[in-house]
């Protein structure tokens, strides 16, 4: 329901199915899909156990250059 969109935020729309589908018509129908990658990237990064400050920062950098700079593959605007 909208009400749990509005107080879940995107993940109740990623948990259920049919949602979910008509969310990933609207982001590619808009040319928008960098940015559902571009969260579930950063979700990942927050939720995961890095082995040392030098992997950590090389996945951010990994991240930014995907996503961050003009012209990149899946530049988010």
């Amino acid at each position: 329901s909208v009400a749990d969109v509005e107080a879940k935020g995107v993940d109740c729309i990623l948990e259920s199915n049919i949602p979910l589908t008509y969310f990933l018509y609207y982001l590619m129908e808009t040319y928008r899909i960098e940015l559902l990658f571009f969260y579930l990237e950063v979700e990942d990064f927050q939720e995961f156990t890095f082995d040392g400050q030098e992997r950590m920062q090389k996945i951010a950098r990994d991240i930014y250059n995907n996503f961050i700079p003009d012209r990149s593959d899946f530049q988010v605007n």
